[in-house]
């Protein structure tokens, strides 16, 4: 239901993994995964948790489907917890937030429609939409996410946050080579995932 209310369309041979490859993917992740009561989980050692970022890598072949939602979710998040779900976030202030976002995310998926500050009606249209599958609603210009759809706008929000973690961590790193400047490039990815994974242990990822 929530894949044909957004237009996707959903066949035998849409192009969407089978029950075989589900099966053969899963067998690939052994090492990052274990099930606990048929759930799948990310396999932590110790206070290892690296296996919860190489999992946030990977890409869910429906992601493009909620992306532009899941950019609002995690705009909306961003203003914190209490205003999200209880406060209420100025719609403006959203879209102001969903269309940066939008540009620095362009890269990660092929979509037809993105947000633009020229473009206020496709904004105000997706939010009029999750408003009427009651993830949302509207007063008096602010917005607050409803209970009744918290499992699937948490599910939209681990679409994009990965993403935007990432983007956060590599600036983030890359300031401090304006000190640090005998970095070799073949170190870059290790130690930005080194960083990626200290801030993921202290709660700020």
């Amino acid at each position: 239901m929530a894949l044909t209310r957004r237009g996707a369309v959903v066949t035998n041979d849409g192009g969407l993994p089978n029950e075989s490859t589900l099966k053969l993917g899963l067998k690939h992740l052994d090492d990052y995964i274990v099930k606990k009561r048929n759930f799948y989980m990310p396999k932590v050692v110790g206070n290892d948790y690296q296996n919860y970022m190489m999992l946030g890598y990977y890409r869910n072949p429906l992601n493009f489907v909620f992306f532009n939602e899941a950019l609002i979710v995690c705009s909306v998040f961003s203003f914190g917890n209490d205003a999200a779900w209880k406060d209420g976030v100025s719609v403006d202030e959203i879209f102001k937030k969903t269309c940066y976002l939008s540009e620095l995310l362009k890269r990660e998926e092929v979509i037809k429609n993105r947000f633009t500050p020229t473009n206020r009606t496709y904004f105000d249209q997706v939010v009029e939409f999750m408003e009427s599958q009651r993830l949302v609603t509207t007063k008096d210009g602010n917005l607050t996410l409803k209970s009744t759809g918290e499992g699937l706008l948490l599910m939209m929000g681990s679409i994009v946050w990965p993403m935007i973690d990432t983007y956060y961590v590599v600036l983030l790193y890359t300031m401090t080579l304006v000190k640090q400047k005998n970095i070799l490039d073949a170190n870059f990815p290790k130690d930005v995932q080194w960083m990626a994974e200290t801030l993921f242990i202290e709660g700020k990822l």
